[in-house]
């Protein structure tokens, strides 16, 4: 409400015209003259602010407004399962309520009147309830569903201790689809990633069952240096994930810029890999049976001479020279033959008879998988448990892969308050590389006119008289190249509220990983030509312990203003034994690699030890805010630690005695980085 103020109080200037004093009622008495020129201005104002004011007259004289309270259930729309740590919310106010345990919320101190509430909750679709009615002194109950986001990978992602919402997100962050994994059947998980991320390059690096792959993030950094990427699986920095299976994997992230080395160190220079394992859920036990099989054929093979191709070549080329002798007029005769020819190559040219070397190596490849998962749980207790093998049968004979691996997730809710949890694997790979290319090679090489086994059906070691050449299904039958890796690994969290905007988590996570490669070189192979046998052993044994102590701190700032601060303290230990033997002339070649110790000769004996530790800090801040026209972001993250040494991503420096401190200001939208190194 508006009145005309008394001029004998304010008084009137002169040399002003006639002017409109107006002043609030309920505040100091003011005046302000208006000159009249200016009113038609000021008249759509007046039109709309005395509804305004006349609300704020009877809110202020109200000392203790009639309340009231918004109870109910907030539930999963597709299972029915209550949410906890869902967030309800009164539009239009600062009133909000944290979805206890047993998805059960309220919110208290609501003045009476018509509100609408929302509801959110990181994977599920913002929901919205209008027309909510509070009377003074009463409960309304209210029950939510949250549908589930149709693409969750794309809304929430792991950044590195911890997850944002992709539109909050200020680095380069790629996500792949858990669709794209399992809609491609490799043996490697790294490998049905590639040409799905830009910035990411992924070669195979080899042929060969069971090999691995090559992955650069954003090119090679480093001449001498190692320029893989770090890989995280559950929070723990793990040596690859080439052995999980994709099956097991809810998603993949991967960090690309300097926010890498900001939240990991130097160890993220080269890109991080974030990989989150498949959790249990709330509801029955699901019992999942997964099976694929495939067929493998070479591509192409390349285009050989046979056995009456290679003889006229051989005749053409000792006749240029002068070694051949036959008829003038004559191409072939049978005593120029039996001057050039080995008795064997003579025996196939009159029986007309050709090999195939390479029709000896190949063989049709195939691939079987087979797993089982085992998933359920219900609001305080979720599980997970998978078990699976995978058997790969190469294109060369001698060559085969077989994974076989276990893994079980659980986690369970002690309180409204604590969450507890540990996840473990078991993995045991066995792959047999045979002499690897080189039985192809050597296929290549042979005379077409060579033969492989003899009238009994026995393998002949040498088809022709050729020193050089040796039968390759010899190497195939005779030569082992076994590699057999054995690893352990589990995680223990607790996740505690201390308060409902500060979390604190701890992880434990630990690895075992056994090596043991095998080779065995029998009498009859290409390398030792039929003298005695050969054997060697290389064994590596690894064990590792991350502990990870995270401090979460989300204040409830509203609907338009978010804050996230993250402090963590982090050890890592890793203890490295590495053994080698090779011996030469074994007595018995059944043994292969089992008995060195009867060799006459013990070549060379290796072994060492190599022992790190890690010592690290991290500190980051995250901010956004969201109005209708603008939403500034900014993100600040601090990373130190004591063994290794980041390069410094700016001419801006502030050092002092411990650490040197690398600040980097972004223009625009993007945020500021503060990186450290010791």
């Amino acid at each position: 409400m508006w009145k005309r103020c008394s001029r004998a109080r304010c008084g009137r200037p002169h040399g002003l015209p006639h002017t409109l004093i107006l002043a609030s009622v309920g505040s100091p008495p003011t005046c302000r003259f208006v000159p009249l020129h200016h009113l038609r201005l000021l008249l759509p104002l007046l039109v709309a602010l005395p509804l305004r004011s006349g609300r704020a007259q009877d809110n202020s004289t109200s000392t203790s407004p009639e309340t009231g309270t918004i109870t109910g259930l907030v539930t999963a729309q597709e299972t029915g399962a209550s949410l906890p740590a869902a967030r309800v919310s009164v539009v239009g106010t600062s009133l909000s309520a944290l979805a206890g345990s047993d998805g059960r919320y309220t919110v208290a101190s609501v003045p009476t009147g018509t509100y609408r509430l929302r509801a959110r909750l990181i994977g599920y679709v913002v929901t919205e309830v209008a027309q909510v009615v509070v009377t003074a002194g009463g409960t309304t109950t209210e029950n939510l569903q949250l549908p589930t986001l149709p693409i969750t990978l794309q809304e929430v992602v792991v950044v590195g201790y911890g997850t944002q919402v992709r539109r909050d997100i200020t680095g380069s962050v790629a996500s792949v689809a858990v669709a794209d994994l399992k809609g491609t059947p490799t043996v490697n998980t790294v490998d049905a990633i590639q040409g799905r991320t830009p910035g990411v390059d992924i070669v195979t690096t080899g042929q060969k069952p069971g090999d691995g792959v090559r992955v650069r993030v954003r090119g090679t950094r480093s001449i001498k240096a190692g320029n893989d990427p770090l890989y995280v699986v559950d929070g723990i920095p793990a040596a690859g994930i080439s052995d999980l299976s994709p099956n097991d994997i809810e998603s993949i992230q991967l960090l690309k810029d300097a926010s890498a080395t900001a939240i990991y160190g130097s160890r993220g220079a080269n890109g991080v890999v974030l990989v989150t394992t498949r959790q249990g859920g709330a509801g029955p036990t699901t019992f999942t049976y997964n099976s694929y099989a495939g067929v493998q054929r070479e591509r192409s093979r390349l285009r050989m001479m046979n056995g009456p191709e290679f003889a006229q070549l051989k005749r053409e080329a000792n006749r240029t020279v002068g070694l051949y002798h036959c008829p003038s007029g004559v191409a072939a005769c049978d005593s120029g033959d039996a001057q050039l020819f080995w008795p064997v190559e003579l025996s196939s040219i009159k029986a007309g008879r050709s090999t195939d070397w390479q029709d000896l190596v190949f063989r049709g490849g195939r691939q079987v998988n087979n797993e089982i998962r085992i998933t359920g749980g219900d609001e305080r207790t979720r599980f997970a448990l998978s078990g699976g093998q995978l058997t790969q049968q190469g294109l060369l004979k001698g060559q085969d892969f077989t994974r076989r691996s276990v893994r079980l997730n659980f986690d369970h809710l002690l309180s409204s308050r604590l969450r507890v949890g540990s996840s473990g694997s078991l993995i045991r790979t066995y792959q047999n590389q045979g002499r690897g290319d080189g039985v192809y090679s050597e296929a290549l090489g042979n005379d077409p006119l060579g033969v492989p086994y003899d009238s009994t059906g026995n393998l002949l070691f040498k088809p022709t008289p050729d020193g050089q050449r040796v039968n390759p299904l010899s190497d195939v039958q005779n030569w082992v190249d076994e590699r057999t890796r054995s690893m352990i690994s589990g995680t223990l969290f607790s996740d505690y509220n201390l308060t409902s905007a500060l979390n604190w988590r701890v992880n434990f996570g630990g690895n075992l990983n056994f090596y043991r490669r095998g080779v065995f070189q029998g009498a009859e192979t290409q390398v030792n030509q039929g003298s005695s046998a050969d054997a060697g052993l290389w064994e590596n044994r690894t064990y590792e312990y991350t502990l990870d102590n995270i401090l979460t701190y989300r204040p409830h700032l509203g609907s338009d203003h978010r804050l996230e601060a993250t402090v963590l303290y982090s050890i890592q230990r890793q203890r490295a034994e590495d053994d080698t033997t090779h011996v030469a002339g074994l007595p018995y070649e059944r043994q292969e690699f089992y008995d060195l110790g009867s060799a006459v000769h013990v070549d060379g004996v290796y072994s060492a030890l190599t022992e790190w530790a890690l010592q690290s800090y991290m500190a980051r801040v995250n901010y956004g805010a969201h109005e209708p026209l603008f939403r500034p972001q900014a993100a600040g993250e601090l990373r130190a630690h004591r063994k290794h040494r980041d390069r410094p991503v700016s001419n801006a420096r502030v050092t002092d005695s411990r650490h040197l401190l690398v600040w980097r200001q972004r223009c625009g939208r993007l945020p500021s980085r503060l990186v450290a190194e010791p």
